[in-house]
């Protein structure tokens, strides 16, 4: 069915989410076809270019219907189960990440550590089930609540979460640690209102638990490198087990979310950079919290202000009300304005070979074909963009999937000789005809061929190449 089509039968907004996915997936598929490893560069092009050429809700839903397929990996061939689990970790988990949803991000984790890795997702499974469970974290929450309003610290937020399996299983394998040694299995954060008040809280955390020597780090008189400030402790809980507790302002929390120190450029360890790739982030986050799909699923004490307040944001898009709770930014995003003025990406499939490109705003195909992958494009090569042939002179957009398609053309290092006149009599002998090779068209076999007839357009060369192909 077409984009048109569609149209007739449901709202255009929904049509540009079909589409997008269709898109999507698209690209995914050609990455998968032609087996690609991606060097973490061309990843990165790869992730920019998937925020910038799609609605964020695009996204989401491809991440869901990810999820969807890794949970029946059971069913689809060995080859296409690694390359589905390769995606995932390189693509989906970090555009996860970094749009802030943590509850997609850890079920992909989970998702793919048990498929990969099913007997250590179980052993660990079994080990923490029980301390990680929500009702045994939500009691320490209330508990911190009660005391900060005895002392007279108001806490804007208190939170708290388990830490996913496959996220215990990799800090174990990368510090080298057994699994009584990870004392984040669950943690709370606790957002209050100045610097004042982030000491007080730790007085009132420390006057509740008992902290584990050594775990306390003062990371607001001693920020981290990239800003990042927090006050950081860990505590024995009323179960005798290891609690982690973090306490900042709503500021420190903004840097910690949205700028240099955000939690998801800790993670992958890149220092992504650059007005255009913040803003991306910034603006699909904003838009994601617009729409009720940035919900954290956190734990929450009952009764808490965030815990009550409604999912669903009722002011009209794109400006929070002045007393909306969801308006956490002091300033609100906007569009990246780099999508009018560049850079764009296009992914080129050449071939065997695919690469992300990354172009001036209003670069054409003629401009692409001065590219390729492994050097300067033929000039007899044309350039097909989402499986459409245009003009030259077509401007190109923001995730557009251009492959190339070149013609029949043989360079020799030293001019041909006279071919032999019983070289087609050779191939005949050996059950080959003139017309495998040439699309049915029966050559002349004296010692110069008629090629007149050949179909030279791209859709004929692919036929010859395969017929040549089949041949040899």
């Amino acid at each position: 069915m077409t984009e048109e089509q569609l149209t007739t039968l449901i709202s255009a907004d929904v049509v540009e989410l079909v589409v997008g996915v269709s898109k999507m997936s698209r690209v995914s598929e050609l990455c998968r076809e032609k087996n690609i490893a991606y060097q973490e560069v061309e990843i990165e092009k790869l992730r920019t270019m998937i925020l910038a050429m799609e609605d964020a809700r695009v996204v989401v839903i491809k991440m869901c219907d990810r999820l969807m397929s890794l949970r029946r990996l059971d069913s689809f061939p060995a080859e296409m189960r690694a390359q589905f689990c390769e995606e995932t970790m390189e693509i989906f988990v970090p555009l996860a990440s970094r749009l802030g949803l943590w509850k997609l991000k850890s079920e992909l984790e989970d998702t793919y550590f048990k498929v990969t890795n099913p007997a250590e997702h179980d052993r660990l499974l079994t080990k923490v089930a029980t301390s990680t469970r929500p009702e045994r974290i939500i009691p320490h929450i209330s508990k911190l609540q009660a005391a900060l309003h005895e002392t007279g610290v108001e806490a804007s937020d208190l939170t708290g979460r388990p830490k996913n399996l496959y996220g215990i299983h990799k800090k174990m394998v990368k510090k080298g640690k057994t699994i009584d040694e990870v004392y984040d299995l669950r943690a709370m954060r606790v957002i209050v209102s100045d610097t004042k008040a982030c000491y007080r809280a730790l007085e009132a955390v420390n006057s509740l638990w008992q902290p584990l020597e050594g775990r306390t780090k003062d990371y607001i008189k001693n920020a981290k490198a990239n800003g990042y400030q927090s006050l950081h402790t860990v505590v024995t809980g009323d179960d005798g087990l290891p609690f982690e507790i973090q306490i900042r302002t709503a500021e420190m929390h903004k840097v910690a979310e949205y700028g240099v120190a955000a939690h998801w450029r800790y993670k992958e360890s890149l220092d992504v950079s650059g007005a255009f790739h913040d803003a991306q982030i910034a603006w699909a986050r904003f838009v994601l919290s617009w729409t009720s799909e940035l919900n954290d699923h956190k734990c929450r004490a009952e009764g808490s202000a965030k815990a009550t307040t409604s999912a669903r944001c009722l002011c009209p898009f794109p400006h929070h009300h002045s007393h909306c709770p969801h308006g956490r930014l002091e300033e609100e995003p906007h569009p990246p304005a780099a999508r009018e003025d560049g850079p764009i990406f296009v992914l080129l499939v050449d071939g065997t070979n695919i690469e992300v490109k990354e172009l001036p705003a209003g670069s054409t195909k003629r401009d692409l074909l001065e590219l390729s992958t492994s050097g300067r494009l033929s000039s007899r090569a044309s350039l097909i963009v989402n499986q459409e042939e245009e003009s030259l002179d077509t401007p190109l957009n923001m995730g557009d999937l251009v492959e190339v398609v070149h013609s029949l053309e043989f360079e020799f290092e030293k001019p041909l000789e006279k071919p032999r006149e019983n070289c087609f009599d050779f191939w005949e002998s050996q059950g080959v005809g003139s017309t495998d090779f040439f699309g049915g068209f029966d050559l002349p076999t004296s010692e110069y061929a008629d090629f007149e007839h050949l179909d030279t357009s791209p859709a004929g060369i692919a036929k010859a190449r395969a017929r040549l192909s089949r041949v040899f």
